[in-house]
């Protein structure tokens, strides 16, 4: 009965992806094309890894699995996706509205090591500035001031860098790269 449930989900799941009235749809290479409902336009989604890699959709109760890599996936363009990977960061949302009828996506990790390093320089740059101010207010020579100016400065420029490099690695990224849609699907659905 083991080996039942597996191929039962993957009937149930070829299945799902039919319309009435539709032709079935074929079998995608890693698996069925699962079909979201929604507004057209749409687009073919393919999600090649890495392995446990969730492709989500915002709906009315936050955010659903659509499919899980390796996977492909015909959506709607308008509305809200992110990919989830465990252990990794999430994505950013994004949509499809200006991506090609077929698009593979492509990720990349998100740097713990930026992140920590962001954050670390923004809140150095934050102390800085505080300690350069406050020495210009207490210190009533010109070397003083000379010196809570350089101080303050020094901390800006750490700051500068430090919020660019901390939002940088806050998020992986998805790149939607435009592929060819398969000329079975194609045939089958018609234009997306």
């Amino acid at each position: 009965m083991r080996l039942a449930a597996p191929t039962l989900l993957s009937l149930v799941t070829l299945l799902s992806a039919f319309e009435v009235g539709a032709e079935p749809v074929a079998p995608a290479k890693g698996g069925a094309v699962v079909d979201v409902p929604g507004t057209e336009p749409r687009v073919l989604v393919e999600l090649r890894g890495p392995a446990g890699a969730a492709f989500m959709r915002e709906n009315a109760h936050g955010w659903g699995s659509v499919c899980h890599a390796p996977c492909r996936a015909r959506v709607p363009r308008g509305e809200q996706y992110k990919v989830l990977v465990p252990g990794w960061r999430p994505t950013h949302a994004f949509d499809f509205s200006e991506s090609s009828s077929a698009v593979r996506l492509d990720l990349t990790r998100a740097s713990e090591v930026k992140s920590v390093l962001g954050q670390s320089l923004g809140w150095l740059g934050i102390a800085a500035i505080v300690g350069g101010l406050i020495t210009v207010a207490v210190v009533d020579t010109k070397a003083g001031d000379t010196a809570g100016l350089v101080i303050a400065g020094g901390g800006a420029l750490s700051l500068g860098i430090g919020i660019p490099l901390a939002i940088s690695g806050a998020y992986s990224s998805v790149t939607p790269t435009p592929i060819a849609p398969t000329a079975r699907l194609f045939a089958v659905r018609g234009a997306f």
